[in-house]
């Protein structure tokens, strides 16, 4: 049973990796129509506002920062979050800074072990959020030219992570009292020196500069590759409607009842949560779908993550339901709160101004960022 299943998957990775194929070779013009529209993206809207906010994050855990704030702050961490107090710093630039801050974050506290496995797991369930930058900036600013409609996304993004984070705490944490209860009958020597996580770590002490230093390799890594994956899953994009797949789709949803402006972003709403919310502005649809856009941020984004995690194991079923819920409790708080203030929905859509100052500006920063990783690298082979 495990053979076949197995040899199911090869056989479908094989057959999409072939048509694939035949698509670049046959329509070059409409890969590089993709590569172009991912690379407006990246350099005119992602890469200036996320970059600073990866390499924040870096470096309030690569320099001691995020353990020193944690311990101020720390009955939050521990009685809320039910997390080390380290965590609640990577919490909050989760929230603030963009997709792949909190994962970064995690991935950090991971790797020096302030976090275990399950804790950076409990996490990532709710620490994938839009920054400010994407919704204020991108939505609300350029897109419907309405700050008030976008600002009520960000608030309900924020307060359904903040909900989900303090559920799965609750949970943990009873799970966690019973259990050690449990050990508390064999033995209450063990039940006192046992601890659900490391509150007295220490980290290993280096140099502002050192962490300076591995804060920017770290992040520009982590730029590079969303670059790369934003530009990858376009061209998907434009391969999948080429096939009539998307085409079909939509028809399907249509037929179950959806709005036909819903059904048509369906397909990119799935993919990747720049085009989509562009999609869906310039049809006009409900704030709601927006922000169900933007919590559930789309497979290019859940590729990100996965990346930027790559040295621990993550159950993808749970991943996808819990990004599936923020989205859905983060779609109904947008419509609750609009609803509430009886704000008008008259949305003035529009396109993607002229970013070439900030492509130009990223283009140079992507540039900079490659030819550093190449010169660490190229020294540590060297050192060591």
């Amino acid at each position: 049973m495990i053979k076949t299943k197995e040899l199911l998957k090869k056989s479908l990775t094989l057959i999409f990796i072939i048509f694939f194929g035949i698509f670049l070779v046959r329509r070059p013009d409409l890969s590089c129509s993709g590569v172009k529209e991912g690379f407006e993206i990246c350099f005119g809207t992602l890469v200036p506002s996320l970059f600073p906010f990866i390499f924040f994050a870096s470096l309030m855990i690569n320099s001691g920062a995020a353990n020193i704030l944690g311990k101020i702050f720390a009955f939050i961490s521990k009685k809320i979050f039910f997390l080390p107090p380290a965590a609640l710093p990577v919490i909050f630039l989760s929230m603030i800074g963009g997709f792949p801050v909190g994962a970064k974050g995690i991935s950090e506290l991971f790797d020096k072990k302030i976090i275990n496995s399950k804790q950076a797991e409990r996490m990532l369930k709710f620490c994938v959020n839009a920054g400010p930058a994407f919704i204020l900036g991108v939505i609300g600013n350029t897109l419907i030219k309405n700050l008030k409609i976008a600002g009520i996304i960000l608030f309900s993004q924020i307060i359904s992570s903040l909900t989900i984070a303090i559920i799965l705490a609750f949970l943990e944490k009873k799970h966690e009292n019973q259990k050690f209860y449990n050990i508390a009958h064999e033995n209450s020597d063990i039940f006192q020196k046992t601890k659900v996580f490391n509150s007295n770590f220490k980290p290993k002490k280096i140099s502002f500069a050192e962490a300076l230093i591995n804060s920017c390799e770290s992040a520009s890594s982590a730029v590079i590759n969303m670059c790369f994956l934003v530009i990858i899953f376009n061209i998907l994009y434009i391969f999948l409607y080429s096939l009539q797949i998307i085409y079909f789709c939509d028809i399907l949803l249509s037929g179950l009842g959806l709005p036909q402006e819903i059904s048509k972003c369906f397909f990119q709403i799935i993919l990747e949560v720049t085009k989509s919310c562009q999609m869906i502005s310039n049809y006009g649809v409900f704030p709601q779908l927006l922000a169900f856009a933007t919590s559930w941020g789309g497979l290019c984004v859940h590729f990100q993550v996965f990346s930027i995690l790559k040295n621990l194991k993550i159950n993808y079923l749970n991943f996808f339901v819990f990004r599936f819920l923020n989205a859905l409790l983060s779609s109904f708080l947008t419509f609750l709160l609009i609803k509430m203030q009886n704000i008008s929905l008259n949305i003035n859509s529009g396109n993607f101004p002229s970013t070439s100052t900030n492509i130009l500006g990223s283009i140079a920063l992507v540039l900079c960022c490659l030819i550093f990783l190449l010169d660490i690298n190229f020294k540590k082979k060297y050192i060591n």
